[in-house]
């Protein structure tokens, strides 16, 4: 029988993630200390506010204070301690003890409620529609978001991390209240501007070679050694990969430790046995976020809420979630049919058109 060739999105991981040979003879960083990924994109803008071409400047060089553990769904405490409602409307964060940004400065409250507010001065937030009236700091490792009306308690939560749009990185305000927050937008933080880039995390972004690689490495007084373990990789190099069969040609090789393209996964496993996916058979790598159907409601006929309705009542989810080709997989599967079953009971047709 013709052997079938998987082709998908891939996000490979390399088994044995220093043990292979490394060809690009310009290199000159240890290959056994040094992880290299890729981006379709040139590294020609590392803002951390806007989203740049960058990969790692959030998450770790500026650091938010939870993570989503995109496999339960939780909220991690990372530069937090705790995160919670003390009361009806109040959301109270406990920072760390001995945390500090790269420059050595104690990261404290402070900075919380800067970063929080330096947000909604760029114009990337409106923390004003979630009900948030005011942010006080308590002590130096306390701060409450004061809300007034009745918050959206579960809404306000995903704040807490950082992505799809959502939350804030924790930046230094002894940095960033030198920089007009109108400027922001405009700036790459390349060049000059790369001494603004002092985060918390366990990466400095130590070069970009033009368009070409950038060139993370580790901070070896990052305060969440302690806690989480020092990150194996002492540099992060991502290189600068459009083309999907010069990447899968990198895997191969051992020139690429991590990326995510398309490529023919079952050949390259047989080229080089060292070569992991996510999962170890079809879909190989399933999506890390859910799909969204989001209604223009300012235009007819989605308007009209019986449309919507109608739109919402012809999709059916459980169909969707059981017979899909991660149904099997629930403990393997970012957002997969484990996670969605526990909320499958939560949202109605109202909650898919209001």
């Amino acid at each position: 029988m013709k052997k079938a060739v998987a082709m998908g999105l891939m996000a490979i991981l390399l088994a044995s993630l220093f043990g292979a040979g490394y060809g690009l003879a310009a290199e000159s960083l240890p290959r056994n200390e040094t992880l290299y990924t890729a981006n379709s994109a040139p590294p020609t803008n590392a803002n951390p506010f806007t989203g740049g071409s960058v990969l790692g400047i959030d998450g770790l060089v500026f650091e938010p204070l939870c993570m989503f553990n995109f496999m339960t769904g939780e909220l991690k405490p990372w530069l937090a301690e705790s995160a919670k409602w003390v009361d009806d409307d109040t959301f109270e964060v406990k920072l760390r003890s001995g945390l500090k940004w790269q420059d050595g400065k104690p990261l404290t409250a402070e900075d919380v409620k800067f970063s929080y507010e330096y947000y909604e001065k760029i114009g990337l937030r409106n923390w004003g529609n979630l009900g948030l009236k005011e942010i006080k700091v308590v002590d130096d490792r306390t701060v409450q978001f004061i809300f007034e009306g009745t918050p959206n308690y579960q809404l306000w939560q995903l704040q807490m991390f950082f992505g799809w749009g959502q939350g804030a990185l924790i930046v230094p305000k002894h940095v960033f209240e030198k920089i007009n927050p109108e400027d922001i937008p405009k700036m790459t933080f390349t060049g000059d501007e790369m001494k603004y880039l002092v985060g918390s995390g366990a990466y400095k972004l130590k070069e970009i070679v033009g368009q070409e690689k950038a060139i993370l490495e580790r901070n070896e007084d990052w305060w969440g050694a302690k806690i989480f373990g020092k990150p194996g990789p002492k540099y992060i190099v991502q290189l600068y990969v459009t083309d999907n069969n010069q990447a899968a040609n990198m895997f191969i090789k051992g020139d690429l430790d991590v990326g995510t393209y398309y490529i023919d996964i079952v050949s390259a496993k047989q080229k080089n046995p060292k070569l992991a996916s996510w999962l170890d058979r079809y879909p190989y790598f399933p999506p890390v976020a859910p799909v969204l159907l989001y209604f223009n409601t300012k235009h007819a006929p989605l308007d009209n809420p019986k449309v919507r309705r109608a739109i919402a009542m012809a999709i059916n989810p459980y169909q969707i979630v059981n017979q899909g080709p991660i149904s099997d997989l629930p403990k393997q599967v970012p957002f997969g049919p484990g996670l969605l079953n526990k909320w499958s009971n939560k949202v109605g047709i109202d909650g898919l058109i209001s």
